[in-house]
């Protein structure tokens, strides 16, 4: 039946089931959502155990949030029957680190850093205050697109000019500016100050993600810095980053930016900012996963080409379409939206 065929009756339970998830908006603590986002994680961790051969430094630092994300959920108030089935997946995740990170060292130079230094569940442990209106919408500061269509959007995200490999020579940087057991400076190259941290034009998708990355690594290693400072620049990150997720939602979820939507919650999430646990958002993420458990690239999963979609140079394609960078922050994600669904009762909304 189309939709102007539709009788009164059934566009008013249309409007009413509407204005109901709208004014729900962050209320995802029903017993089903509880059940599918366990049952999400669960299916994504043991797609990421059976293959963990092909799973890179970035496919496992997703799991690392989950980790965090898992031991954080299980420090609050729980049934007998969750702690239980909760205890399972974080042994899972547990699993699945001892298991790969070992093989990890057999990379380069770089690799063996980062693996050293930012792989760590250690590092990443923190408590989240989620909140909610510290971020709106902040469109870029240009002229050149309207934004109106697909194609406009598309064009405006495909002008980033971020450099993975730039991006990574300055995180590097980072971490060898000192320890991270104590409070110091950290020493930057101007390039990389200018490029990560001052530059006032955000560059779209992976560009914007990876400052904010770089941000909270910064954090982590406790670089010193302005704490109203950092509150600041990461609400300004996010800020721009939810009107990116939120026309990518408007636009009803583009399938070549689910990689970089999920990084996007997984990042800012982190940070508290509640508007990226949005029930549509988790709900997408809930839609992606394959029926193997694992994330990747619709396109290769239709047609087994590498050249349909865009792929991440750091990705590694596996089975079924999939992919570990997209199959890391699966996990990261639906943990995330897990621990945001525990802490439902102390989420403070800012006026």
């Amino acid at each position: 039946m189309s939709t102007l065929a539709m009788t009164s009756s059934k566009r008013a339970k249309v409007t009413f089931v509407v204005a109901a998830i709208v004014t729900c908006f962050g209320c995802l603590a029903t017993p089903l959502q509880d059940d599918r986002l366990e049952m999400a994680l669960d299916r994504v961790l043991g797609y990421i155990l059976e293959h963990n051969e092909h799973i890179n430094v970035d496919g496992l630092f997703g799991v690392v949030f989950a980790q965090v994300h898992l031991d954080a959920v299980l420090k609050n108030k729980l049934s007998p029957n969750e702690r239980v089935r909760l205890q399972k997946l974080k042994n899972k995740a547990d699993l699945i680190y001892a298991v790969i990170k070992p093989h990890l060292y057999n990379g380069d130079q770089n690799q063996i850093t980062f693996v050293e230094e930012i792989v760590d569940t250690d590092l990443w442990h923190r408590d989240i205050d989620f909140r909610r209106g510290l971020v709106t919408p902040m469109p870029p500061k240009t002229t050149r697109f309207s934004f109106d269509t697909y194609d406009e959007y598309i064009a405006y995200l495909s002008s980033s000019n971020m450099s993975e490999t730039q991006s990574d020579e300055c995180m590097l940087q980072l971490i060898a500016s000192g320890s991270r057991t104590y409070l110091h400076e950290c020493h930057l190259s101007r390039n990389c100050r200018h490029r990560m941290v001052d530059d006032p034009h955000y560059d779209p998708t992976y560009g914007i993600t990876h400052r904010l990355l770089y941000l909270q690594i910064g954090r982590a290693r406790l670089c010193a810095m302005n704490s109203q400072w950092y509150r600041m620049q990461t609400r300004n990150y996010c800020s721009y980053i939810l009107w990116e997720a939120a026309k990518n939602a408007n636009f009803g979820f583009l399938d070549e930016l689910d990689d970089v939507l999920f990084e996007q919650m997984t990042l800012c999430g982190y940070e508290g900012f509640a508007e990226f646990l949005a029930p549509e958002y988790v709900e997408h993420v809930l839609d992606a996963q394959t029926a193997h458990g694992c994330y990747g690239i619709p396109a290769l999963q239709r047609s087994g080409s590498v050249e349909a979609a865009r792929v991440r140079r750091s990705a590694n394609l596996i089975t079924y379409g999939c992919n570990d960078h997209t199959t890391g922050l699966g996990a990261s994600t639906l943990a995330l939206a897990l621990r945001f669904q525990k802490m439902q009762q102390n989420i403070s909304t800012v006026y």
